[in-house]
């Protein structure tokens, strides 16, 4: 309903993009783990619009060929948030390991972070 309403009321298209979050309390975090907030110390180490966020949370699954084929074709610094449980399998965790030596100077990775304060951070922002 919510989303008719907004089409019937604009020419341009609206598209929904997925689960919305909640403003980030200290009182009530929203958060299935710790979330690990070194991931932010990070991005302030780089320059704005310099560093892609990939989150892989509790819907999707992938394996690891997936996985590294896209984080290391790109080139660019990221931060990767990978919830336990959503790489497949222990083979996959070692190549995960093994893929993390070879992208160290360029990436953060982490189990879960505060998604709205990285999304807002200006290294994370679209250049």
């Amino acid at each position: 309903p919510a989303l008719h309403w907004i089409r019937s009321r604009t020419q341009a298209p609206v598209y929904l993009l997925g689960p919305l979050c909640a403003t980030y309390s200290s009182s009530n975090p929203g958060t299935m783990f710790p979330q690990d907030r070194s991931c932010l110390t990070w991005l302030d180490q780089h320059a704005h619009g310099s560093v892609i966020y990939i989150s892989i949370g509790s819907v999707a699954t992938m394996g690891p060929a997936e996985l590294a084929q896209g984080l290391g074709d790109c080139q660019h610094p990221f931060l990767g948030v990978i919830r336990p449980g959503s790489v497949k399998s222990e083979a996959s965790i070692r190549f995960l390991d093994r893929f993390a030596d070879e992208t160290k100077d360029r990436r953060c990775m982490v189990k879960w972070a505060p998604q709205t304060e990285v999304l807002a951070h200006p290294a994370a922002a679209p250049s």
